[in-house]
Parts: C-alpha cells; structure tokens; sequence
C-alpha cells in the first residue's frame, strides 16, 4: 500500500530556559530563589556543566511528544525522527510522519478521480455520445477536474486540524496586536510549573493563563527576523542566507555568466494569504507545501499542544501528495475496436521524479552522523575560534559547534515507531554504505599489447579478490568450500555487497594480507541493514544530456551487472571521451528498455526516456538542473600532461549529493 507522508515536524527545546531540563540539573532549586540574572547565569553553567542531562532531555521530550501526544493527536503509525545539535548547539529533533489511515484515505481521493473518468466514459457510450467529438472531451475534462478540485479540498480539510499558520498575537492585518505581550527568553518560561497552570484551567475552566503563554511563546520564538536585505529579503552576511550561483546566458553576448542567488534557510518571508494555498518549497520545487491563512509572513506553521509542550519554536509542516499539486491531465490515444479505429480517453497524474517523498524521507530520516567530540577537542575547537581578549564562556562553545556542525549532525538516536509498539528509544538504523568511486584505468607504455592495469576502489577490489589464491571463505568459524563455490560462482556487486562482509587481514606472524568473507550478520529483528549506494547518483546525474551521465553508466554497471570479476567487461578505450562513450554505449545495451534497473534508476530512466506530456515545467529547467549538477559534482575525466598517462580518473570525493539512494 501506498504510504503518504502527511507532515514533516521539527521540534527545538529551549535548552537554555525549559523548567523540564534544568529541573534535573543539581543546586537549581537554590538557584531559582534567585534574582532573574543570578538564576540565567545558574541555568547556563548547567549547559555547560551537564550537556548529558540537556540531550537526554530534550530527546525524552521529543520521544514523550512522538509516543504520545503525536499518537493521540494523529493516530500515527510511523515516524522517521532524528535528534540532533544544529550548527547553533540547538538540540533539536526532526520527524517525519506516517499515517496508514491517512495513506489510505489519500488513495481513495486518487481512486475517486479514475472512477469519475471511467464513469464519464461509460455515460457517454451508453447515451451514444461519440468520444471522438471535442466537445465531450471538454465536458468529460470539466467533471474530472471538478472531482480532482474536490479531492484537493477535502485533504486541506483533512489537515486542518493538526496546524496552524495564523498568529494569534496579531490582528488580521498582520501589523497590530491583539494585546501587547514581552518575550523575554531570559525569564519568561524558566519558572513556569506547566502542570500547576494546565491543571488549574481544566479545574476552573479558565484557560487565560495558558492562552498568554501559548501567545507570549509563539512571538517571541515562532517568528524568525532578522533580515537585512531589500524587501524583506535576506543578505548575504545573514544567519540563514543559503547563497547559490546560477549559470545563465547573456542575451547580448551569448557568453555563460554566474549570478548569485540568496534565499533564506527558514523559508521567510511567506505570502500573507487569505485561504489555504499550496505552494512550491523554495528550496526543493519538487515538493509542495500546504499553508493555511496567514496574517504574518514571518510565522512557522505550528501544532499549539506542541508549542505548549517544548515552550519554543515547534514547526510544521504538509508536504502535499503529488496528485495534488497540479490538475491532471486527460490524454485522448487511439485504440482498436473490432474493425474501427476509436478513441480512448486516459488519466495521467501530475509526477515530476516518481517518488519525491522517498527523496525526502531519505534525506531528513538518514542523515550522517560525525563522532562527538571530547572535551579537549571541545575546549580546543572553541580556543581556535577566540579573539584576543575574549572569555571562554558558552558564546565560544557555540562557535565551536558551528565550526563542525556543518560536517553533519550528531544524532542521539534514530527512531522508528511501527503499529504502536514500544519504541526503540536511542537507536540507531544503521546502513551498509557501498562504493564503487576511484575507479581509475592506466596504462605505463602503449607500446606493450601485455594488457591493462586497473587501480581498484577498495570495494571492488574486494569483489575481484574473491576469485584470488588469497581469499579466506568462513562459516561457523571455519573455512567452508560450500561458501567458496557460492561466492566465486557469476555474481554482480549488489549480490555480492548484500550477501557478504569483508576484511583484509595480516596474520599474527607477519606474512602476506588476506581477504576474508563471511556471510553478513543480522541487524534487529533478525533484518540485515539497508544498502546504501555512494556516492548518490539523482534524477540530474541520470540526464543523457549531463556532462557526467558516463559516472552514472559506469556506476550502474558496476552494480548491476553479473560476472567474474569487473575486468571481464569494463571497456577498454585510448582516450578519455572514448572510455566515457563506451561506458555509455554499454549501459544502452545492458539495460534495454530500464529493464534490469533497480527500481529508483527505473523511474529515473522514465522520468527522461519516456515522452511527458504534463511536465513542461520539469522540462524547461532540465537544462539548468544539468549546470546545478556540475556545479554539484566534479569529475577530472582528463589530463593532456598527466604523466602517468592517465585515460580516466575522478575526484567523486567533490561530489556532495543531497540525498541517499537505498536499495
């Protein structure tokens, strides 16, 4: 069954403030008998002091607010969530969020709007209407479009309760407030008791207390400010500014010229509308977002139980099925009925990549994660970032976090909840990732007809090494033959990564390395980890057109294709343009048709082999999409004075792929 993602959650503990956190910590009962000052500085030496007690915290409030609020709130299945610092040491967590109610509820929507075509159609037949006649072609356009519109508005409706995009601090015009409010982060939360003041407005039925704080919070943290650019618009020197260049070609000269184009991280400011809307990602187009009225531009979209419960920012978000972005499209063939040729009418759904959700969930759900550092490395990170004269205090540890942060992220835990079961608190899913890159071919004298030297990836290596004299094939802790004849026998490297794992040993008395395989051990439940193909090779680096579409040939081959050993069908060639076409022309002719993809390369291959008739939006920036990739991934494919005579190499570690492929 289809799983729709139906919203993309972040949660951001004030870690500095939260009652709940600093509770835990030692001496904060003397400390909040303190003066406001006196009790801020007490809450960030704790900060400093216990980081322990602040992400096992702020990760129980994220696990409490998935396990519970989250399930009475949504009648959720599953969740992808990830914990982490960001680049400013804000432990937060991010979740992705499944309903098999709501998935299936989606799938009814989409199936109403066949019925509807089908039902037109067979009203047509039975009156004698002929399909072939324009004009019933425009009315049966008209019903299926009003039935697709109806779809559209009973999934706004459907989601209109679980968030909000309207301030409640402002009127209407977005400019003036309904009551005048302070935010002060430093004091406005840290001695709030929740459960007092939640427990006396059930009691006395006055919730006015719980009003003002749920107002005074979401102003003084769902607002993101802070821009310095024109129009609102963020600058270059900004906090959030996300600066990309786009390639462009002057009218005048013709010549490629390179702009800059800042855009803001948080997505701000957002359109002021009047009704709910559905509206690209300015980040990622090929997802769509719901916004519902909004009378502040500058405002997340928010759950008020979720603010009330972590007392900061708490952002949401719907990604909107793709079905639903755009009308679809009827498409009029011809088919054979008895001895006339006839008309049909067919139901083409708006897609842009296939599948963009698994884009989605891939990126937020499997980040990398960098080792945490110790306290010397902390302490020594945050000197490097000290001007002369300043104190080492927690503006330097933050400093230090943004130095390294941007690396990747260091995830507490990893988190699947299925069918209500006790969720896996702290874990992590863990992934097999699997190489091909650094494939190189040279040749010392092309004079001698003695063959070609490969300089081998480690993995490939590996696979080529199970037919060498120094393989070592174990089985319950002895060599087995029975694994030898299986693995040495016609494989491809997707078999091989999945069935096997493989180190490279030294003996204890000092003779030559060998390779041993072992079948691979199970993960949880009795699963082996998922597979994971590095570096990503996208729906871009799929184009025929791009510069780099050999790399994604040669990959492909790599993985998919059954042999020996690599060297038994990698192509020889004498110049670096020639390997590259052979490694294309190679690909064209094992994967006749997509078939033989797996199926992420399959949908790609469609998404540019196959005709489209309602992606023209996706065609026109195809040819920018391609100058991104470049930019994206650098490959040196050739060298007029290398002098090792090199016909093709790579430097696949510049790539940076936004999401992962999984197999």
């Amino acid at each position: 069954m289809p799983m729709s993602i139906m919203l993309f959650q972040t949660r951001a503990p004030p870690y500095n403030h939260h009652p709940a956190i600093h509770n835990v910590c030692p001496g904060t009962e003397s400390l909040s008998i303190q003066s406001d000052q006196e009790f801020l500085e007490g809450r960030r030496r704790n900060v400093l002091q216990y980081p322990s007690i602040v992400s096992f915290m702020c990760a129980l409030m994220a696990e409490l607010d998935t396990t519970f609020l989250s399930r009475v709130r949504y009648d959720g299945d599953a969740y992808f969530t990830i914990f982490e610092w960001g680049a400013n040491a804000n432990p937060h967590a991010h979740r992705l969020y499944f309903s098999r109610e709501f998935s299936q509820h989606m799938d009814s929507l989409k199936q109403n709007i066949q019925n509807c075509l089908q039902s037109a159609k067979d009203e047509c037949l039975n009156t004698g209407q002929d399909l072939n006649n324009p004009l019933v072609q425009d009315t049966i356009r008209t019903k299926v479009h009003d039935c697709w519109d109806h779809a559209r508005k009973k999934y706004i409706e459907d989601i209109r309760p679980f968030y909000t995009n309207w301030n409640a601090g402002l009127l209407e015009d977005g400019k003036n407030k309904t009551f005048d409010f302070i935010y002060d982060g430093t004091s406005a939360i840290c001695r709030l008791n929740m459960a007092s003041v939640i427990d006396n407005a059930l009691t006395t039925g006055d919730f006015s207390t719980l009003n003002t704080i749920y107002v005074t919070v979401v102003n003084g943290t769902c607002r993101h400010l802070g821009h310095t650019g024109i129009n609102d618009q963020p600058s270059k020197t900004d906090k959030c500014a996300v600066v990309k260049k786009k390639q462009s070609t002057c009218k005048e000269t013709g010549k490629k010229q390179s702009t800059e184009v800042i855009t803001c991280k948080r997505r701000k400011p957002k359109p002021m509308n009047k009704v709910p809307t559905t509206e690209p990602d300015k980040h990622n187009k090929k997802i769509f977002q719901l916004q519902f009225e909004c009378n502040d531009k500058w405002f997340n979209g928010h759950d008020p139980f979720e603010v009330l419960h972590v007392l900061s920012n708490a952002d949401d978000k719907a990604v909107v099925p793709e079905f639903l972005r755009k009308p679809p499209v009827i498409e009029v063939s011809c088919c054979q009925n008895k001895d006339n040729k006839v008309q049909d009418l067919n139901l083409e759904f708006f897609s842009d990549t296939g599948d963009s959700a698994t884009e989605y969930v891939t990126k937020y759900a499997f980040k990398d994660a960098i080792p945490t550092k110790t306290s010397n490395e902390v302490l020594i990170t945050a000197m490097e970032k000290l001007q002369n004269g300043e104190p080492i205090n927690q503006g330097a540890v933050q400093k230090m976090y943004n130095s390294h942060a941007i690396a990747g992220t260091t995830s507490i835990f990893q988190a699947t909840h299925l069918n209500q079961n006790i969720p896996h608190v702290l874990s992590n899913v863990n992934i097999k990732s699997c190489s091909v890159s650094g494939l190189s071919l040279l040749r010392t004298d092309y004079d001698k007809n003695d063959g070609e030297d490969y300089m081998l990836p480690p993995l490939i290596k590996q696979f080529d090494g199970r037919q060498g004299t120094t393989a070592v094939f174990i089985e319950g802790g002895k060599e087995s033959s029975q694994l030898k004849a299986e693995i040495q026998c016609n494989m491809c490297l997707h078999q091989f990564c999945d069935l096997l794992d493989v180190k490279e040993l030294k003996p204890n008395d000092g003779g030559a390395r060998f390779l041993q395989f072992k079948r691979r051990s199970t993960a949880r439940n009795g699963r082996l980890n998922a597979l994971k193909l590095i570096p990503c090779h996208g729906i871009r680096m799929a184009n025929p057109r791009g510069k780099l579409y050999w790399h994604y040939c040669r990959t492909l081959c790599l993985w998919k294709i059954p042999c020996h050993k690599t060297t038994d069908f990698s192509p020889i060639a004498e110049d670096a343009e020639s390997l590259k076409k052979a490694w294309i022309d190679l690909f064209n002719k094992t994967f006749v048709d997509g078939n033989g993809l797996p199926p992420w390369a399959y949908k790609f291959w469609k998404h540019h082999q196959l005709p489209r008739n309602n992606n023209s939006d996706s065609d026109s920036s195809s040819d920018e999409d391609v100058e991104e990739n470049q930019h994206a991934c650098t490959v040196d494919a050739t060298d007029d004075n290398n002098r090792s005579k090199i016909k093709s190499s790579e430097n696949d570690s510049a790539s940076k792929p936004s999401m992962c492929v999984f197999h």
